[in-house]
């Protein structure tokens, strides 16, 4: 469903530059902070894609939102797991930083 609206040729989903965890050479890469969640239909690609940078030497860190579902950072007001998710996020946004 989500690449149906995101890329809707089917052929062009597999190129890097609609997906970059297709990329051959990650290793160019910048450092990164993924973000997911415990619930998300999106997780288990967005999680491969930070597999993929710290294999390839670049420094990512994933964090996990349990629980919660996409989207789960408008709704730290509301849910206290989304706000320390946040709080994870931006420790690792601050440690990555200096």
């Amino acid at each position: 469903w989500f690449w149906g609206h995101y890329q809707p040729d089917a052929g062009k989903r597999s190129d890097p530059n609609a997906s970059p965890m297709h990329a051959k050479d990650l290793s160019k890469v910048p450092p990164g902070i993924i973000v997911s969640a415990g619930r998300d239909p999106l997780r288990d690609e967005g999680e491969a894609y930070g597999k993929r940078l710290n294999d390839a030497g670049v420094a990512t860190e994933v964090v996990r939102g349990e629980g919660l579902v996409h989207g789960f950072l408008s709704m730290i007001n509301y849910a206290p797991s989304a706000g320390k998710a946040f709080d994870r996020m931006a420790a690792a946004i601050a440690k990555a930083t200096g």
